[in-house]
């Protein structure tokens, strides 16, 4: 989060702490429960001035520390906080409603809009991965623990869902601690804020929503309450009402103000474009008349409701994507080629207004393809031509720009206004000037002719029968009954050569769509990582753990067809990501954990209490005699097949004896109990 994110932050909690203070002072003469109270001041309801407590502290604390580490964890923690703040309009709603009949099955839609914000923005951070940039554990933490915020449509058990879904965010968020304690301060921080966080949101919701929402039994038409009457004084029979409608207009003119400024790039892009001349020349009268139709969208947007089936609006969009198709449709196989390849990609960010509920990951990644080519444009004109060199700069800098505004102004999609008309394709004209007509393009002005006919199969059968001769089956018969003398013409190949052969395929490694890094094999702590390793089975060195001790944890991550060895006693074992590898250790004091892998073996020679299996595909256990010994391990078992276990026979000279875990049960209802047992086949 940047200073300015932050500082938009504590500006919109002093709203918040304003329009309390000033709750006891609002007017509001007869009137009735139409507006979502009853006549008299507005008051605060303690459920909302207790969530007000939450957003002001904890919440406050943990956007502050997400935005010192940054990255995807400042990335999550903007969706996350929005969405906590959008729940405080649906408390207070509640607190001056009665209750919806079928809730939570049904609502009205101004508290369906902030459910549906909720779910976007719980959907974008789950979206969010934090491996790339060393932050797996903190992405991971809040994509299990964002759940929580779904309390509200959780009854009657609002509460233990709360907890379940902070316990999980806890599991990753202490990771984080641990890892962090004494070399990075940052995620210390963080990790304490989410666990100040953690303890306070249960605890909230058992105090006032113990069974659901708390809703007001006296209070009015929930789909008429407009969140914020408190601030509205003065007027009479539901006048007071009228005033937060009123400045939703101004806050969403802001973003498109905002949007604006924005603009200035593309202002400067178009005027080099038009320096530079041709393809280019062409290209920067579309992108003018495309964001100066997004402009007049946004400005719509902001008057306007949603419409119904939205992003489903093809002729709201029309003027954007007609745009969008004349630029992928320019084309140049001389000079200006990479610069028409930069915006054939580049102009994709346009189609940011109809992606839900992940806007800004798409603008995002349109940069990287944009600038794959307009890199070979840097590198070209580097030195001779700074036209060019601005050109690409301006284009880089409003995607830039652009992922930035979204993120303030639209994070899970374009904002509408609840309050506004009818949405429409006219939508209001953007105040912006019309822009110039394109430059005309070169060339014949007609469309290309048609492709001719396809060739008839005879023709092709004829070609075929023209190039390739019929075998002769006589003579290949002929020189089969040679016997040995049929391998008298082959040629001789030297024992160097067929060395050489032998080293290629030994040299040749598995191939693996996941993402790997440099391997290693190393003691960060007290924790052993060994991570990426493919095609070592040799269980070297470089894969074998002599020097562990009880305190001391291995992780074993994202390794493709690999043995580790772990000599020693070990506090306890992770197996995570990781496909064809086998594993062998002696003693475990505390669990080996196999999670996310497909087709691995683990070995054990000594003591092992519990071994768990989470998600994974293909798993071998063997277990050896001092394993067994006694009552033998705990194999917990979740969301996994083909687990099997091989034990030892009942002499040491017997075969093991292999046995399959149970992957399907039957449930069945007795003596008003449910009994659930392993189904056998067979």
């Amino acid at each position: 989060m940047s200073t300015a994110d932050l500082a938009a932050l504590v500006a919109r909690l002093e709203a918040v702490t304003t329009r309390l203070e000033s709750a006891p002072a609002g007017g509001g003469g007869g009137g009735g429960g139409s507006g979502g109270g009853g006549g008299g001041p507005v008051e605060v309801a303690p459920s909302v001035l207790a969530y007000d407590d939450l957003i002001n502290g904890e919440l406050a604390a943990y956007a502050e520390a997400s935005a010192k580490v940054g990255g995807p964890c400042e990335e999550q923690a903007q969706l996350f906080c929005d969405a906590f703040r959008q729940l405080r309009d649906l408390l207070e709603i509640a607190s001056g409603s009665k209750k919806p009949d079928g809730w939570p099955g049904a609502m009205p839609d101004n508290v369906m809009e902030i459910i549906q914000g909720v779910g976007g923005a719980i959907g974008a951070i789950g979206e969010i991965d934090g491996f790339k940039a060393g932050q797996l554990e903190y992405t991971k933490a809040l994509g299990d623990g964002a759940g929580a915020l779904s309390w509200v449509v959780m009854e009657p058990t609002p509460v233990p869902h709360c907890k379940e879904a902070c316990d999980s965010m806890w599991f990753n968020g202490q990771k984080v601690l641990m890892k962090s304690k004494g070399s990075d301060e940052n995620g210390v921080a963080w990790a304490k804020a989410v666990k100040a966080l953690l303890e306070a949101l249960p605890p909230y919701v058992k105090q006032f929503h113990t069974t659901g929402v708390a809703w007001n039994p006296k209070g009015g038409d929930a789909a008429s309450f407009v969140p914020g009457q408190a601030v509205a004084g003065g007027g009479g029979g539901g006048g007071g009402g009228a005033a937060p409608a009123a400045a939703a207009p101004a806050e969403v003119g802001a973003s498109v103000a905002e949007f604006d400024d924005v603009l200035a790039h593309i202002t400067k892009f178009v005027a080099l474009s038009t320096e530079i001349g041709g393809k280019v020349g062409e290209i920067g009268a579309e992108v003018d008349k495309c964001f100066k139709a997004q402009r007049a969208f946004l400005e719509m947007a902001s008057q306007s409701k949603k419409p119904d089936g939205w992003p489903g609006c093809a002729d709201i969009l029309q003027p954007m994507s007609d745009c969008m198709m004349a630029i992928g449709e320019i084309s140049d196989f001389g000079d200006q080629k990479n610069h028409t390849k930069m915006m054939g990609e580049g102009i994709q960010s346009a189609a940011w207004v109809a992606v839900e509920p992940t806007p800004v990951p798409h603008v995002k990644e349109t940069l990287p393809a944009s600038m794959f080519y307009g890199n070979k444009i840097l590198v070209e004109f580097k030195g001779k031509d700074q036209k060019h060199i601005d050109w690409v700069n301006a284009w880089k800098d409003f995607l830039t720009d652009l992922a930035d505004y979204i993120k303030r102004n639209h994070t899970t999609g374009v904002t509408w206004n609840p309050n506004g008309g009818v949405a429409s394709a006219a939508g209001g004209a953007a105040p912006a000037p019309a822009p110039p007509p394109a430059p005309a393009k070169k060339g014949p002005g007609g469309p290309p002719p048609p492709p001719g006919p396809p060739p008839k199969l005879e023709d092709l059968e004829d070609k075929r029968a023209s190039k390739k001769p019929a075998a002769d089956t006589g003579a290949l018969f002929a020189d089969l009954n040679k016997g040995s003398g049929v391998t008298s013409g082959l040629r001789k190949v030297s024992k160097g050569k067929a060395a050489s052969s032998k080293v290629v395929m030994k040299e040749r490694k598995t191939k693996t769509k996941k993402k790997m890094g440099t391997p290693k094999c190393a003691l960060d702590g007290r924790k052993w990582i060994c991570e990426y390793f493919i095609d070592d089975r040799t269980g070297g060195p470089d894969t074998t753990i002599t020097e562990c001790g009880v305190k001391e944890t291995v992780t074993i991550f994202r390794c493709v067809n690999a043995v580790v060895q772990i000599k020693g006693k070990i506090n306890a074992i992770l197996l995570d990501d990781c496909d064809k590898t086998s594993i062998v250790c002696s003693d475990v004091v505390s669990s080996i954990d196999i999670v996310n892998c497909n087709s691995v073996e683990v070995q054990t020679t000594g003591k092992v209490p519990t071994i768990a299996v989470d998600k994974t595909d293909g798993c071998q256990l063997y277990l050896g005699a001092e394993t067994m010994a006694g009552d033998g391990p705990t194999i917990i078992m979740s969301k996994s097949s083909e687990c099997n276990v091989t034990v030892p026979g009942a002499t040491e000279e017997d075969d093991g004896i292999e046995q399959a875990l149970p992957e399907q049960f039957s449930n069945t209802f007795e003596s008003g109990k449910w009994i659930t047992q392993a189904l056998i086949h067979g």
